[in-house]
Parts: structure tokens; C-alpha cells; sequence
């Protein structure tokens, strides 16, 4: 079965004309680029008009090639930069991409390259020069040092200290490291000899040496070649005109201009046509394409008349191929879905139907296109929709074939197969359907697979030398690293603590869980090595911990104790409305969903606190639970902080609920006070199913018919009296609370039990990353900035932290930018006032808000995704990272430009922190540490300022940790744990042989020091497997010793000391051991029983398996 048997058709026609084919929509120009593909036997160019289509185009034309078995290779050929003529517009993650192409391209046979016109203006290197972007290091290998650092400056490395971030080099004695923007860590050559003695990747925050490699690929920065004969052409033919771009001598740090350089000749580049020779092309919407290469040559055109008046040396617009792109529009095949002539061809490809919230029309359709003998495919992205789908046809009844490709197609049948597809089409002459689950259940977002924050301080994995760290017993003190040393015959790496006075004390392996990373903000005292001050702090936090669980210990039982209304359990409309949602779940969606409706059955009151940041589905959560409600003939209401979540709120819910016979109305202070009344007496005769407003609905004169749930929006953004009026609104009714403040899992897990609370920590969708820039002030540069946002239909925040001066800078956006619509909002504003603001810069009444950092947290506005921060370095990081969160929350990229003062005026922190944000590929560690900073706030944000305070005194992991401990107590559960001193006479030593890094090798010692069940130790052996190989011996025994310590604090075991064959064992207080199993340990061993203590012969047992053989004799007492 042919999909476009016009194909064969066109062949010949391609070889003596242009081509028009018109009726293909987007989804099916993939599968004719495919189908061309097949038939064709050069290379295809497909030039889309905009660049930021080409990622959602390569996964299409990827799943079709998949779909049909193609054989062709796709290769992506992004934009260098927004414009030649200002570095600050260079897009350096696409210059990277860029060179990786042109390698890619001439390994590969005759690829289809996809492609956007800006991609191909500038001219392209040589293919013959492509090779020297590129050098490959072999171990052994000859190689100068002077050669490799002359090759790392050209290729527009910069030289620095200490190598942190990508596109870094540094060079001591021998040793020479670099950062490749490939590369997940960066490199360490040692060169000896002029040959290469070792390469090895290695840890930047620590310096250290992670593993050997044998190869490694050093990748350009620069867009240009660095052969030996371009260098030195380069030096007797540049012009005094590129001064001003680039010097060799002068300055090294401006290599990276030489991406917007001309062409010095043609020996060395070639234009888009001659690099693309043969290759046949396809245009993907002709005049769109044309419309977009002239805006760019106007653009670019007056950028260049802007800078020559600045008395610059731009580049000449002649070099850029503006001319051939617009005549090779009349070349090729042009693919449109409405465009045509009289000589088109025309494809009858049409758009499926949307079947949302109408499953049941989906299936009844379904029965008619097989009834006449039609094809169909429906392409799910998971196994669990394809389920899903499945257990629905088999209740109706329907026939269908699971596939894994066209190969095992069955024609005038079903045909269900998985795959990533955004949309579907139908074929009307071959009576042929494709459906995805957007035309089925809705348009879905990118599952994201990684987690976006991991509890990473309670594992260790970022603590360096000098950082804080708590002991439980001495306090704060400051980490020195690890220390090998041997100890009564045995080799133990030891965790070195420093104290006041420069005390120091070492940490044994299987005592690591008394270690906790010290993580509250600011810098603390240090404690005194034995001294009384760090027992008084535990105390007085172990009150006021006690006070507050029992507070909720008190609350949860009561609530507990009263009768409240059990739900009905789901509906079929609950089934149809939840299948409706418009994105993939994911799993954490999936599981709060089930624990808010196990909890709204109940009869006990629900009171649930659910965690997520924007965007990650809290709102899907509610208004699930919400119909819930409705369909149970109860009323919901839902109360937000402010005007302006109300407001978006109701705007979601009439969406989302759209299609059923619910009424929801909002009730803000902005509504109309005739409005108003006629809502609150609708609200009291039961008219109104969902109510959404502010602290308006707490007001005395508000009612209910039959109030069933309470959705609480941000409740720790309440006033006091507010709070007050919900505890009593809360006693009978399921109250569901939201929060966009990220709250830490260790504080979830802690709470369990005294608090009812669910965490969503998956993002719905595969957001591309905030594309950061650290730039000087300049009025060029944030008028290109604010218009090319504005020229996408965008908006911006222009965030400047000084109310003094704020409308000043607002005068000055509408001066070099005067078509934008700009406003104002303070912290000192009216709160009526920035409402009414916020909420016609949602609407796109203005385009810029020029604002202070009160731009508000938990609003979702996709539409802004440019952010300029005024003075970025007067900012911490936590608060940079915040503000950068505030954009980038839909599929398009984002942009954020941190504005800095000349570099010399800066602060050496303040160089820290931007060099931080100019990372432009993974969020680093310092990221990492201000997510969790946020985290900490958060907490507590959630538990109140007292216990702020707390965390920032004794650090968040160790409060946690006595939390935890309170908890139990109140409880009847906790056991106070003696310190348990283990000598075997083993060396407790991760070999660096294996584990290399000694943060990493510092997070295994904690995690085995800390089980809590023996099958943690399982799951650590393979995560250890996973990662660095096969577990040498050495390694196995500190996983021995971990069973031994878990076994032993399970019997009451203090000490436990082995000399020679004789082993002794030492319990504490009330051992929970039965006297019967002594009584049969000493039938299998030579042994005595002293006080306390026993005392085992082990002679003749194998010294190879003697710390089995302790697990063994552990587990039999």
C-alpha cells in the first residue's frame, strides 16, 4: 500500500522543472519527505521558513523513516546567530550543533538535511577543511604540548585557572585540561615526552581525576577553519578593517568573533549551493520562506547602517547568499497546504476531527471507516495509553493488530502502534487513516524522564573542602576532605572535621550516617570540639520541634476522629473527563490524583497539602477532584491569594470544563458589585457548582447550599485573620491546598503521618532550556532583544530592582523601542493597582512590564519568554535562578539577558555567580545548590518562620533528621540509637582505582553507613555495578560492614571487636535477643557469655568469607 503513489510521477518531471504540490498538511509533508526519500537516490535540503520549527519537524520526518524502515540519515542545520554584526545575538549552543553537522555530513551518504534561510546565509566551510574543527586524542599518541595549546586557542578555548565551565582551558606544567561542549565532564591530558601519558576525565567543582579514557575529541568554538595554511593566510591577508572583530595577539578572549567574520576567501567556504551540490531541494511553504528572507535582509540591513554610524567595520552584507536562497526558491519541490497554481499538484491529505471529550463519537467513527474497508493506524506514545486504548476497543468490541511498523501493516484493518507523533492526517483516495493521541485525547507535552531536583545534600554528592558540616554529637564544623590512615592494623579513609580553635576530629567509614551537610543560608558558628553550646541548640530546637508536631498530631487526629462526606467512587463521566486532559499524565500526576480521591471517599475530612512548581498539573489535580465533587451534587470552592490567580484560574476551569453542565463563576473585588450579589445568591441556592475567588469568599456575607471541597491556593500567603476564618471553614469540609514553593522530599517523608501531603516533581513537558546571556548594558542590544520577542508575538520582563529611578527605565524601553507597549509594576503599588496590571499584561494589553523582582510567583504566562535582568550582579544566585524560572514555561526558547556593569566594577562574588549563568548547556551544582536554597525556603514557608530559624541553626539535613526523630517519639516509635563501634581488622577503603571522585566515594559511605533495610544494600552494590563496573573485594567489605551495622543496631549491639579468631560482641540495654538463639549459637561456635557481652571462637574459619560468616552469626542471635 502506497501512502503517495504521486511519488513515482514526479521524478522525471524534478529533473526538467519546479515542482508545486499543494494539499499536504504538516504531519503528512513528513511522511512525503520520506516517501521522497525512498525514490530519490541524491541528498534532500528542506528549508522551513522559521528555525524554531526544525526540532518538532526532525521528530516527524524521524518517526515516519522509523514508521517505513528508511534507510536515510536526518541532520539538523540550526542558525548561527540572530544577526552577523553583534556577538552578544551569537547562539553558541547552535554553533556547536553547526559543527558537529558539517562532521556528521561528510561521514554520512547523501542525508536529508533540515534546515531555516538565516541557517544558510553565512558561508559554510569547505568540506576539504571541515576535518580541522575537529582533533581526536589518542592515548600514546605523539603530540606536543605547545601544539594542542596553540590548536585549543584557535579553536577558541579560553585559557583560565582552574577549568569549570565548558569552552575552558588550563595548563600546568605537563598537564593540559579543556571542557568540549560534547563532553559531560572535561578532559586531562598528560603529555610526556611529547607523546600523551594518560587521558582522564575529572570532576571541575573538585579537580579531581574521575576515570581514564583512551580517546578523547577536542570540538571548535569557532565557525572557521584552524588549519596551519588558513592561519597563515589569515595573518597576511586580514584587512586593518576586521580589527575590530579580531586580533590574535591582542586579544584571545574575542575568538569567538570570529563566528561573525567574513569569508576572506572562497578557497575556504563555500555558499549554501555549492556546499549543498546535487542535492535536490524542498521548501516547506515557498512564500513563507520568501517573506522571511526579506525581513531578515532588512533587519540586517539597518543593523549594518546602525553600526557603521558607530564608526564600526561591520561585515559587508554582499558576503551573506541573500540572492542565491531567494533564486533557489525557484528550483526544487515547494510542499504547501493551502498555496497553489494551475500547475500544482495536488495531495488530498486532510486533518483528523478532534475527538476530545467525545471518546465515545471516536469509537463509533471507528466502526464506520472498517465497516467501509478503510485503514487504519493510531500512533500512542506509551504503553500505558496503548492499554488504555486497547482495553476500550476490546469492550467495543473492535478488532485491531499491535504493530511495530508498516511492514506488519494489515490493510482495511486497525492498526495500533507506538511511537512519537504530534499529529495525524487522513488520506481520502486511499481511504486511509492516521490518528495520534492528540486528535483522540488532547495535545500532549514530553514526558520528562529525570527528576528535577534529586535530595542530593542528604547523599553527599556536592560537598567540597571547606564546605559545613554537622556532626550529631559535636556541632557545626568545617569539611577537610578525606584522609587515609591506618588505625590498629587496618586501612580506614577517614572524613577530617574542623572546629573552632582548629580542632579536628575524623569520622570512621561506618559512622558516616552521624554527618550531615549543613544547608540553611549564610554562614554559621562554628562549635568548640567538647564544649556544651551545640546540646544546648539541639534542645531548645527539640522543644519547639515538639510543640508544633504535636499541633499537627493534634489537628490529624482530630480530623481523623470526624465524620465527614465520603464521595462516591469515580463516575464514567469522572473516566471521560480525566482521559480529556490535554497532556500526557505523568507518574506523580497519576498517583496524586488517586491519593486526593482515596482521600475525598473516605469519610474522614480530607486535608491534603500538594506541592508542585508551575506548570507541573496541581491545577489538573484540583479540578479532577473538583468534578469529583460536582458530580456528586456538591459545591467546590476554590480560593486563591490574589486577583490575578483567581482570575487564571477561572479562565483554566471553564476550559477544562467545557462541554459539561457546570457552572463556575469568579468572585474577586474586582467583579462588579451587581455582578457580585447576583453571584452570592446564585452561590446560596446551589445555582453556582464552583466558586473561584480571593479572600472575598471568606467574607461574612458569603454562603453555600452544600460546600463539599475547599481548594486552597498558596495558603501561606494569607494574613493571619484569614488563616483563622479557614480553620473553621476546614472542619467539615475536604480541603485540598496547593503551593508552587518547592518543599524538600526529605521534609515530605519526615511529616508522613502527621501531615496528609503529596509532591509533584516531574515536569509535564520537555522544555527547551533558557538560553542565558551575561552581557554589558547596551541600549543596541535590548532594543534587538525586546524586538525580537515582540516580532514572535511575545512578551518581556524587564526586571530593574530600584524604585527611585524604575519609570526612568520605563522612558527609556519606549524610546529605542517606540511600537512596544510598556508598563510599570513596584512593590510599593496599590495591590488593586498591580493587579489591574498583571492582568492586562496577561490579557496583551502591553507588551514589556518593566518591574521589580515582585513579579509574581505561581502566574503562568507562556507568552513571556524574553527576560532582561538590569544589574544581574547586585543578585544571588537563588534569586537569578528564580527570576530565569520565570520564563521559558512553553515549547518556545527563551531568552534571558543578565546586564552587567563594565567587568572591572565587579565584585569577585558577583564574577562567581555570572560566570555560574553563562553555562550554557546542564544546570552545574551551583544551580543545583540554589534550587535547594529555594527548597529550604520553602520549608520554611510551609512550617513557619519560628522553624526558619531552626533550619538556618543547625542546617536543613540535621533539623530534618531531629524532626524525624520527634515525630517518632510522639508516636510511641522511636528508639533512642547508641553509637556502634566496629573493628575487624579490615581496610575500609573505596579504591579510587574504582570510584575516583571522592565526593562520589564520600556519598557511598554515608548511603551504606545509613540503611535502614538490608535491601538497601543490594540496591546500593548495583547502583555502584551500574555505574563504575564489577565491585572489587575491598568494596564488598564495606558493604559487609554496612549488613554488620544494620544487623547490629537491630540486636542493641555497641561494640563489636575481632583479634585474631576470637570475636567479642557487646550489647547495650535490653537487647531484644531471644536467650534461646545464644543457646544455639554456641552449639555452631566455641563461645562464653560474660555480662554483657559474648564471646565467639572463630578458628578454622576461611579469612576470605569471615565477614559473612559475622552477617551469618548476626542474623542467627
Amino acid at each position: 500500500m502506497e501512502f503517495f503513489p504521486e511519488i513515482s510521477l514526479l521524478i522525471d518531471k524534478l529533473q526538467r522543472e519546479r515542482i508545486d504540490i499543494n494539499g499536504l498538511t504538516e504531519s503528512a509533508k513528513g511522511a512525503f519527505l520520506v516517501h521522497l526519500c525512498k525514490k530519490l537516490d541524491s541528498g534532500i535540503l528542506f528549508i522551513t521558513p522559521f528555525h524554531s520549527d526544525l526540532e518538532s519537524i526532525k521528530k516527524n520526518v524521524e518517526f515516519f523513516l522509523n514508521f517505513f524502515n528508511g534507510k536515510r540519515s536526518v541532520l539538523l542545520f540550526p542558525e548561527p546567530f540572530h544577526d552577523p554584526f553583534t556577538p552578544d545575538s551569537i547562539y553558541r549552543e547552535n554553533i556547536i550543533k553547526r559543527i558537529e553537522f558539517y562532521k556528521a555530513f561528510i561521514e554520512l551518504e547523501k542525508p536529508l538535511v533540515l534546515t531555516s534561510p538565516k541557517a544558510l546565509l553565512k558561508p559554510m566551510i569547505s568540506k576539504k577543511y571541515v576535518k580541522d574543527l575537529f582533533l581526536i586524542l589518542r592515548v600514546e599518541g605523539e603530540l606536543e604540548k605547545e601544539e594542542l595549546q596553540k590548536k585549543l586557542v584557535l579553536f577558541g578555548y579560553k585559557n583560565v585557572d582552574y577549568v569549570s565551565f565548558k569552552g575552558e582551558m588550563a595548563i600546568r606544567g605537563g598537564i593540559i585540561d579543556f571542557f568540549s561542549p560534547k563532553e559531560e565532564n572535561p578532559v586531562r591530558v598528560e603529555i610526556i615526552d611529547d607523546r600523551i601519558g594518560s587521558l582522564r576525565y575529572f570532576d571541575p567543582s573538585t579537580q579531581r581525576s574521575i576515570r581514564q579514557i583512551e580517546e578523547a575529541e577536542v570540538i571548535s568554538l569557532i565557525e572557521y577553519p584552524s588549519s596551519p595554511e588558513f592561519i597563515e593566510y589569515w595573518h597576511d591577508k586580514k584587512q586593518d578593517r576586521f580589527k575590530d572583530y579580531f586580533d590574535y595577539h591582542e586579544a584571545e578572549e574575542s575568538l569567538e568573533n570570529l563566528n561573525f567574520l567574513p569569508p576572506l576567501s572562497n578557497e575556504y567556504f563555500d555558499t549554501f549551493d555549492e556546499f549543498f551540490k546535487d542535492f535536490v531541494i524542498v521548501l516547506n511553504e515557498r512564500k513563507k520562506i520568501k517573506d522571511e528572507i526579506e525581513k531578515i535582509e532588512d533587519e540586517w540591513k539597518e543593523i549594518y547602517e546602525r553600526e557603521l554610524k558607530k564608526g564600526k567595520n561591520p561585515p559587508p552584507l554582499y558576503i551573506f547568499s541573500f540572492d542565491k536562497l531567494k533564486n533557489s526558491l525557484e528550483k526544487g519541490i515547494n510542499l504547501s497546504e493551502f498555496e497553489g497554481s494551475r500547475s500544482s499538484i495536488f495531495i488530498d491529505a486532510r486533518k483528523n476531527v478532534s475527538y476530545i471529550s467525545r471518546a465515545f463519537q471516536f469509537f463509533e467513527d471507528l466502526k464506520d471507516i472498517l465497516g467501509k474497508r478503510g485503514t487504519v493506524f493510531i500512533v500512542l506514545r506509551s504503553d500505558y495509553l496503548i492499554k488504555r486504548i486497547s482495553e476500550e476497543l476490546e469492550e467495543q468490541k473492535i478488532p485491531f493488530f499491535l504493530i511495530s511498523d508498516f511492514s506488519q501493516m494489515r490493510k482495511k484493518s486497525l492498526n495500533i502502534l507506538k511511537g512519537d507523533l504530534q499529529e495525524g492526517f487522513y488520506l481520502p483516495q486511499q481511504n486511509l487513516y492516521l490518528y495520534t493521541e492528540k486528535e483522540i485525547i488532547g495535545e500532549r507535552g514530553k514526558i520528562e524522564k529525570r527528576r528535577l531536583y534529586q535530595p542530593f545534600t542528604s547523599t553527599f554528592r556536592d560537598l567540597k573542602d571547606g564546605d559545613y558540616i554537622v556532626h550529631d554529637t559535636h556541632g557545626i564544623g568545617i569539611f577537610r576532605g578525606l584522609k587515609k590512615l591506618e588505625v590498629q592494623n587496618q586501612i580506614l579513609e577517614l572524613l577530617e572535621i574542623e572546629y573552632r580553635d582548629g580542632d579536628r576530629l575524623y569520622i570512621t567509614p561506618e559512622r558516616m550516617n552521624e554527618i550531615h551537610k549543613y544547608s540553611g543560608g549564610g554562614k554559621p558558628d562554628l562549635d568548640k570540639l567538647g564544649g556544651v553550646t551545640w546540646e544546648k541548640t539541639k534542645k531548645r530546637i527539640k522543644k519547639a520541634l515538639r510543640e508544633m508536631a504535636m499541633e499537627l498530631l493534634n489537628l490529624y487526629a482530630l480530623r481523623k476522629s470526624v465524620k465527614g462526606y465520603a464521595f462516591s467512587p469515580d463516575t464514567e463521566w469522572q473516566k471521560e473527563f480525566e482521559e480529556a486532559f490535554p497532556f500526557e499524565e505523568t507518574e506523580d500526576q497519576r498517583r496524586v490524583t488517586e491519593e486526593v480521591k482515596r482521600d475525598m471517599e473516605s469519610e474522614s475530612p480530607m486535608d491534603r497539602l500538594l506541592c508542585g512548581d508551575v506548570g507541573y498539573g496541581k491545577t489538573e489535580v484540583a479540578m479532577r477532584a473538583s468534578f469529583k465533587a460536582v458530580i456528586d451534587g456538591k459545591q467546590v470552592a476554590v480560593l486563591c491569594p490574589t486577583t490575578i490567580l483567581a482570575i487564571q484560574h477561572l479562565n483554566t476551569f471553564r476550559k477544562r470544563f467545557s462541554g459539561y453542565p457546570v457552572r463556575i463563576e469568579g468572585l474577586t473585588r474586582l467583579t462588579p458589585k451587581k455582578e457580585a450579589k447576583r453571584i452570592i445568591d446564585d452561590l446560596k441556592r446551589g445555582l453556582i457548582d464552583i466558586i473561584i475567588g480571593t479572600h472575598r469568599l471568606l467574607s461574612s456575607d458569603i454562603g453555600f447550599r452544600d460546600l463539599g471541597l475547599l481548594i486552597i491556593d498558596e495558603e501561606q500567603r494569607f494574613g493571619v485573620a484569614q488563616k483563622e476564618k479557614l480553620k473553621k471553614l476546614k472542619t467539615s469540609v475536604d480541603v485540598l491546598t496547593m503551593t508552587a514553593t518547592p518543599i524538600p522530599r526529605t521534609l515530605y517523608m519526615s511529616l508522613s503521618g502527621i501531615r496528609d501531603l503529596s509532591i509533584i516533581k516531574t515536569p509535564p513537558k520537555d522544555r527547551l532550556a533558557v538560553q542565558c546571556f551575561v552581557v554589558q548594558f547596551s541600549k543596541d542590544l535590548i532594543r534587538d532583544a525586546i524586538r525580537r520577542e515582540l516580532e514572535r508575538g511575545g512578551q518581556v520582563y524587564f526586571v530593574h530592582n530600584r524604585i527611585e529611578n524604575i519609570y526612568k527605565l520605563a522612558d527609556f524601553v519606549k524610546k529605542i523601542v517606540p511600537e512596544a507597549r510598556v508598563d510599570v509594576i513596584h512593590g510599593r503599588m496599590k495591590g488593586e493597582e498591580m493587579e489591574k496590571k498583571m492582568i492586562k499584561f496577561i490579557n496583551k494589553e502591553f507588551d514589556v512590564l518593566v518591574t521589580t523582582t515582585i513579579i509574581e510567583n505561581g502566574i503562568d504566562i507562556p507568552l513571556v519568554n524574553t527576560l532582561i535582568v538590569n544589574r544581574a550582579d547586585t543578585f544571588g544566585l537563588a534569586q537569578l535562578y528564580q527570576l530565569k524560572g520565570r520564563v521559558g514555561r512553553s515549547n518556545r526558547q527563551a531568552f534571558a539577558y543578565f546586564l552587567i556593569p563594565p567587568e572591572k566594577s565587579l565584585s569577585e562574588d558577583a564574577i562567581k555567580r555570572l560566570k555560574a549563568l553563562r553555562e550554557f548547556a546542564d544546570l552545574g551544582s551551583s544551580f543545583r545548590l540554589a534550587a535547594m536554597d529555594l527548597e529550604i525556603r520553602g520549608a520554611g514557608n510551609l512550617l513557619g518562620p519560628q522553624q526558619h530559624g531552626h533550619i538556618q541553626a543547625v542546617g536543613f539535613d540535621y533539623y530534618i533528621k531531629l524532626l524525624e526523630e520527634t515525630v517518632r517519639e510522639l508516636k510511641g516509635e522511636y528508639v533512642e540509637e547508641k553509637p556502634i563501634e566496629i573493628q575487624l581488622g579490615f581496610d575500609i577503603v573505596i579504591p579510587e582505582d574504582y570510584i575516583s571522585d571522592f565526593s562520589e566515594r564520600l556519598s557511598f559511605y554515608k548511603r551504606i553507613s545509613s540503611i535502614n533495610d538490608l535491601k538497601e544494600i543490594e540496591i546500593i552494590e548495583s547502583d555502584a555495578r551500574d555505574r563504575f563496573g564489577s565491585p572489587p573485594k575491598q568494596f564488598q567489605n564495606i558493604l559487609q560492614y554496612g549488613k554488620i551495622k544494620f544487623l547490629a543496631k537491630q540486636k542493641s549491639i555497641i561494640f563489636i571487636k575481632r583479634e585474631d579468631s576470637s570475636l567479642t560482641i557487646t550489647f547495650g540495654e535490653n537487647p531484644p535477643v531471644n536467650p534461646e538463639n545464644i543457646v544455639s549459637l554456641f552449639k555452631r561456635y566455641k563461645g562464653n557469655l560474660k555480662g554483657n557481652s559474648i564471646f565467639v571462637s572463630l578458628e578454622g574459619r576461611d579469612e576470605k568469607s569471615i565477614l559473612q560468616e559475622i552477617v551469618d552469626l548476626l542474623n542467627a542471635i
